[in-house]
């Protein structure tokens, strides 16, 4: 029981519920599966966790999205990006290699992969990635 302060009687004693009939509650929504993310929310949750820092989950959402869609090449810059942010050069440059032959036109592409042979000590190779990205800006 609760107590009401609006009573002259401070201790008249109010029910809990008010009185009346009870409305019958609503009926209980079956559990539903949540929605299966597509690849691009993959790609979307990647770019959020990339930026937030969150490395090794963006990781993750990304390899979410590679595993269905293999034909973009953004999305294997992307992850060659987070490798590359884990210092894991090896993995990065593999990745920026599969985005190369998707796409090998884009001089990002170029440019990435000749940093991640950079940080692998392959000066050379490094150096004729830059050149390309320079003549396909060019062109």
């Amino acid at each position: 029981m609760a107590y009401s302060r609006r009573n002259s009687n401070p201790l008249t004693p109010i029910p809990a519920f008010a009185s009346g009939p009870l409305t019958p509650a609503l009926p209980a929504t079956p559990l539903t599966p949540a929605t299966p993310l597509t690849p691009e929310d993959w790609e979307k949750r990647g770019d959020k966790l990339f930026t937030m820092r969150e490395y090794d989950e963006a990781l993750k959402a990304y390899h979410r999205a590679v595993e269905v869609t293999w034909g973009k090449a953004q999305l294997w810059l992307a992850l060659g990006d987070t490798y590359f942010a884990l210092e894991r050069y090896k993995e990065a440059l593999m990745a920026y290699e599969q985005a190369m032959h998707i796409n090998p036109n884009d001089p990002q592409i170029w440019i990435n992969r000749g940093t991640a042979l950079d940080a692998l000590g392959r000066h050379q190779e490094a150096l004729d990635c830059y050149e390309r990205a320079d003549q396909l800006r060019s062109a």
